[in-house]
């Protein structure tokens, strides 16, 4: 369970952070600030028969003010005469702090003076004591429409000022990552069933970028849709701190249908588990650096001039739009993990590094067979496979993504949208991590590597295909 985490944790980027719990929905709720607490009990079943509000209490400034820290508050009702910090003190702080949120002044000390320099702070509406239960009533409920109506531009906040759930799940189709994942301003990481978005330091602390593209998206999810294709799941409490030009490209791409998130993204976000599953894409990468580790035991130098454990390469993930020329590209990133990773050094002489080819003249012409025609000859030399097409069917993955990389590099390709791009990547990454987990057994019954114990996760029924 712990190489579980640690590897989850390097495949993923971010840490997890736990989530807490919320309601599926919240009652608006008001803030009365009153020493005498009889407004605030008065006015508690009133606003919630007659307004769905929940009503707080606070006797004191400081407390009303402790409260908000931990607790939002969609309208305060507060007096201005009350002992130690007084009504425009509390006025005036907590427009600082909470400037979004309406402050109606409700007192019978309201003067001409006081009600100016209340306005002046941030007041929302001023009245004096005594009113009508009704107009109180109007005045709160008005507050509320101002309160959602400032967010007309931010679809999200609005949503979370009308009561909505912080941890209310919303499902977007992948495009909407396309922005900031084309985009070499951004960090954007997607790794296996997660993935986080953020501003770069240099364009954050630069002049060169508007500020309302300064963003950082904290956690998004993989989910799915009814027809099982892959959807975008964002809590909306992240979706409610983008800036409102942000919002608007988020709610342009927004699913209506019913979609359900992972469950191991769930796990991780909102309780702080990490699963002992990893994803068929974070698996290949293990198998080069436990394939590495073997060819050390063993003697010889290692297979893979590089791994990736520690960070997955650009360009190795699940693509955005199922495209032609999406899954060419990624093709071509798994083709340079692959064969053009592979250290010659590993053969040591073993098998012939050059080889020569006739020609249609009689010159011949002197060529290297390939990192992967070495790769086989050196395993035909010293591996005894049990079937006679053993070395073929280990060797057919590499191969067919080498031909498909070859065959795109020198022909113009005409791009298409399909689903059936999703399913060609997960099949190929399905069987290159097929090929590499044979070739890291084989290597393991070398004698040399008796002592070697592989990993937990890298255990077929511990991999999954997000």
């Amino acid at each position: 369970m712990k190489a579980t985490k640690r590897a989850e944790r390097s495949v993923n980027g971010a840490p997890s952070t736990k989530r807490k719990q919320a309601p599926r929905h919240k009652m608006p709720t008001v803030l009365v600030v009153d020493d005498v607490p009889f407004l605030g009990e008065f006015l508690k079943p009133i606003l919630r028969a007659r307004a769905r509000c929940r009503v707080v209490v606070a006797e004191t400034s400081e407390k009303a003010l402790r409260l908000a820290k931990h607790d939002e508050f969609d309208v305060v009702i507060s007096d201005l005469s009350r002992p130690g910090m007084d009504g425009l003190q509390f006025l005036k702080a907590f427009k600082l702090a909470h400037p979004d949120t309406p402050v109606i002044i409700y007192s019978g000390a309201l003067d001409s003076t006081r009600q100016r320099r209340a306005y002046r702070f941030g007041a929302f509406r001023c009245l004096s004591k005594p009113q009508m239960t009704d107009t109180i009533l109007g005045l709160v409920r008005e507050a509320l429409e101002h309160r959602i109506a400032r967010y007309a531009d931010r679809p999200f906040s609005q949503m979370l000022a009308m009561g909505r759930a912080h941890l209310e799940l919303v499902f977007f189709d992948l495009a909407v990552l396309e922005r900031y994942a084309t985009d070499p301003r951004y960090h954007f990481k997607w790794r296996c069933y997660s993935g986080w978005i953020c501003i770069r330091d240099d364009f954050y602390l630069g002049d060169d970028m508007r500020e309302r593209d300064k963003i950082f998206l904290k956690s998004f999810g993989l989910a799915y849709d009814g027809k099982h294709e892959r959807v975008l799941a964002v809590y909306l409490a992240d979706l409610g701190r983008l800036s409102p030009e942000h919002q608007q490209h988020w709610r342009t791409n927004q699913r209506s249908d019913e979609c359900k998130v992972v469950k191991e993204y769930l796990d991780n976000t909102r309780d702080g588990i990490w699963g002992d599953t990893i994803s068929f894409y974070a698996a290949l990468l293990f198998e080069q650096a436990e394939i590495n580790k073997l060819c050390v035991m063993i003697g010889r130098p290692r297979l893979f001039r590089k791994t990736f454990e520690g960070g997955w390469p650009d360009g190795y993930s699940i693509f955005l739009r199922p495209t032609k020329r999406n899954f060419l590209n990624f093709v071509q990133t798994l083709d340079k993990i692959l064969s053009d990773n592979i250290n010659q050094k590993f053969f040591g002489g073993d098998v012939p590094d050059q080889q020569i080819v006739e020609q249609r003249d009689p010159t011949r012409e002197v060529k290297s067979p390939g990192t992967l025609t070495m790769l086989k000859n050196w395993l035909e030399k010293h591996v005894r496979f049990a079937t006679p097409d053993g070395l073929d069917c280990l060797m057919k993955p590499f191969r067919e993504v080498r031909d498909l990389r070859s065959r795109s590099a020198h022909q113009l390709v005409e791009d298409e949208y399909a689903p059936k791009y999703h399913k060609e990547q997960n099949r190929l990454v399905q069987d290159v991590h097929c090929s590499l987990a044979s070739l890291r057994r084989l290597l393991a019954s070398h004698p040399k590597a008796r002592k070697y114990n592989p990993p937990d996760f890298l255990n077929l029924d511990k991999l999954r295909m997000f």
